[in-house]
């Protein structure tokens, strides 16, 4: 009885941890747009995985955000003669009737992100976490 009371409540919480993102229902001058899956010097490629802790799924496109502070979660990838990958965070204020464009390498040992304003070009947050992960071809 009691190993089945705890079974429950591992799924339960298993379940609980995997929230998804779900977007704004904003006019579009409203709204922000962040752009996912950029290629970098033709190794480097980010992959938005996560806003705000919660998941994103197929972000290979466009996401719409609220007007307002975010935390993009960005999977980085570097392929070469090894393939080296992590993730990292960036925060960045997303303002209404904005595209934003996400980027990432892995430099040194670390996975490098950083968001774009695509009006004016310039860089509206950045992020950074040491990674360990490497694997061959």
């Amino acid at each position: 009885m009691i190993a089945f009371g705890l079974g429950v409540t591992v799924l339960v919480s298993a379940c609980a941890s995997v929230l998804p993102y779900r977007a704004p229902s904003l006019p579009r001058n409203q709204a922000a747009t962040l752009q996912s899956g950029y290629v970098v010097n033709g190794y480097n490629k980010a992959r938005l995985t996560a806003i705000d802790g919660r998941e994103v799924l197929g972000a290979e496109g466009s996401i719409i955000l609220s007007p307002g502070a975010h935390r993009p979660k960005l999977f980085v990838s570097a392929a070469g003669t090894t393939i080296v990958f992590g993730e990292a965070e960036v925060t960045f204020e997303a303002q209404p009737d904005r595209v934003y464009q996400i980027h990432g390498e892995i430099r040194y040992g670390t996975a490098r992100v950083w968001v774009v304003d695509e009006r004016t070009n310039r860089v509206a947050g950045r992020g950074s976490q040491r990674i360990a992960h490497t694997g061959g071809p």
